[in-house]
């Protein structure tokens, strides 16, 4: 019984040493993780919304040089590239209104929101590579 009874108290005395005023608690833990979680995405988000306006900015200008392409053009070739520039437009103005959206989006899911950037945006390089290669 005294065995136990040392056994007990040693038992007391190593946990009570083991508390301190710098130990966190799992809520302060918790909410430590979330404002990491926070901070990661939103620069996440910041880079990704920078690279869309380079990406944007070179397909205007690619834009552009289809468009000196169709000045020199004539017939049935002006009228296909000044279409297709035309598409393009539309396909540029639908990627620049989703990323303005996404700039003043905090409701929806990032992953969410990201996706259709990543697809709208996809799109467009897609639709100006095409063109850029058929005017050649």
């Amino acid at each position: 019984m005294s065995r136990y009874l040392v056994l007990t108290i040693g038992l007391c005395f190593t946990l009570a040493g083991c508390t301190s005023s710098t130990t966190t608690s799992p809520l302060d833990t918790a909410k430590k993780a979330v404002e990491d979680t926070d901070a990661k995405a939103k620069k996440a988000k910041e880079e990704y919304v920078a690279q869309l306006k380079k990406d944007l900015s070179q397909a205007d200008r690619e834009i552009d040089d289809l468009k000196d392409k169709a000045k020199t053009a004539t017939g049935t070739a002006k009228e296909k590239m000044d279409q297709r520039i035309k598409d393009l437009g539309v396909q540029r103005d639908k990627t620049n209104k989703q990323l303005v959206e996404l700039q003043s989006d905090t409701k929806r899911a990032w992953d969410e929101v990201k996706t259709g950037m990543d697809k709208s945006w996809g799109e467009l390089k897609d639709s100006l590579q095409k063109a850029k290669e058929e005017f050649k």
